[in-house]
C-alpha cells in the first residue's frame, strides 16, 4: 500500500485576465519612488515603533496586524506627513487603534 500526497492540477473554465480585473499593488517587486522614500524614512524608526507596538498591544490585538494596518494607513497618507514626525505619526495612530477598541 502505498500513502502519499497527490496534487491534483486544476484548470479553471475561464480565463483569469478576462473575468477578474486586474489591481496594482501597494508594494509590488520594483519599488517607485514614494516606496522607497517611505522605506528609508521607515527604516529608521522599525525597531522604535515595533516595541512601542509590543507594549500597546499586549492582551489587546496581535501586534502584527497592529504594525500592518499602522503601516498601509501610513503609507496612504504619507504626503501630507513633515519630514521627522513620522514614528510621531505611527505611534499615535497606533494608540488610536488601541484606545478605541478597535478589533484589527
Amino acid at each position: 500500500m502505498r500513502i502519499g500526497i497527490f496534487f491534483k492540477k486544476v484548470v479553471l473554465p475561464f480565463s483569469r485576465s478576462r473575468d477578474y480585473p486586474t489591481v496594482q499593488p501597494y508594494f509590488t517587486n520594483v519599488p517607485n519612488e514614494k516606496q522607497t522614500i517611505f522605506l528609508a524614512a521607515y527604516a529608521d524608526c522599525h525597531d522604535a515603533f515595533l516595541r512601542y507596538c509590543t507594549t500597546v498591544a499586549f492582551g489587546k490585538c496581535d501586534v502584527r496586524d497592529l504594525v500592518q494596518d499602522v503601516m498601509v494607513s501610513t503609507f496612504q497618507h504619507f504626503d501630507g506627513i513633515e519630514a521627522g514626525k513620522l514614528l510621531n505619526y505611527m505611534i499615535r495612530a497606533a494608540r488610536n487603534r488601541t484606545d478605541t477598541g478597535r478589533q484589527l
